[in-house]
């Protein structure tokens, strides 16, 4: 597709006005910010009222959600190594966390 730079630009407006394209992100190296540990953490929290927004205002967590299965909830974190990991899983049972699952991402394939 070969298409003027105009064009380009023309064909991105129309698709982010009819929603296609919902936004634009920055990668950010989190291992540039100290925080060289990234873990994805399963918990069960028999109440979550109120998570949400605690989970907002933290930096280390860089997405959480809601899910079925075992755990109540997931969530992708950065970490400024094992102390910033210990931490936060200190925060999780002050919210409420009355078990976790870490594992420690190694590798990233994609």
């Amino acid at each position: 597709m070969h298409l003027s730079a105009n064009a380009v630009a023309e064909r991105v407006r129309r698709m982010t006005r009819a929603g296609v394209i919902r936004g634009f992100k920055a990668e950010v190296n989190q291992a540039a910010l100290g925080r060289s540990l990234e873990a994805v953490i399963d918990a069960r929290m028999p109440h979550t009222q109120g998570f949400d927004d605690a989970v907002m205002k933290r930096d280390d967590v860089l997405w959480a959600a809601h899910v079925t299965g075992e755990s109540d909830v997931t969530l992708a974190v950065a970490c400024d190594g094992t102390a910033g990991l210990d931490s936060l899983l200190r925060w999780l049972q002050r919210e409420g966390a009355t078990e976790t699952r870490t594992d420690v991402v190694l590798r990233k394939i994609r």
